[in-house]
């Protein structure tokens, strides 16, 4: 993926987040989630109405066109799926939430299919949360061993 595709997905996410939690997303709430600065945000934004992803009155909140909102969608989708699939294993909720973050833009869509199936199957099947329960205790004796990765 292109480092300008990962980062047009970035902005569509957080600017789906903040409509949901807020209501509206405006160039200081991007910039403060993102960590960057509202002129950076704003030259951003500019980007993304010339796609097609977001509409924007001067002065006004952000909003997602129906292109922007599918791909936001999808994206947040492919984090939830990535980050479910990384707490199974074991990982804590923060690593899992920024390791999610850096994985979602790399990852194609069969393998996120297949670790939707695989986590539904651990979490509706006896057998496989077993397994699982193995896995975890497999890890953490070798994490106690010493043994390095």
């Amino acid at each position: 993926m292109t480092g300008r595709k990962k980062v047009e997905e970035e902005y569509l996410e957080v600017i789906l987040e903040l409509i949901s939690e807020k209501g509206k997303a405006r160039v200081s709430d991007i910039a403060g989630k993102l960590g960057i600065s509202p002129a950076s945000v704003t030259e951003m934004v500019q980007k993304l109405k010339k796609r097609g992803f977001v509409t924007q009155e001067r002065y006004s909140p952000i909003k997602l066109t129906e292109k922007g909102t599918k791909i936001a969608e999808i994206v947040r989708r492919r984090h939830d799926i990535l980050k479910a699939f990384l707490q199974l294993l074991g990982i804590n909720d923060e690593v899992a939430e920024r390791d999610a973050c850096e994985i979602e833009h790399n990852v194609n869509q069969e393998t996120v299919k297949r670790l939707t199936s695989l986590i539904e199957f651990i979490q509706h099947t006896q057998e496989s949360q077993e397994w699982l329960k193995k896995f975890i205790s497999f890890h953490k004796e070798r994490i106690l061993s010493g043994e390095e990765f």
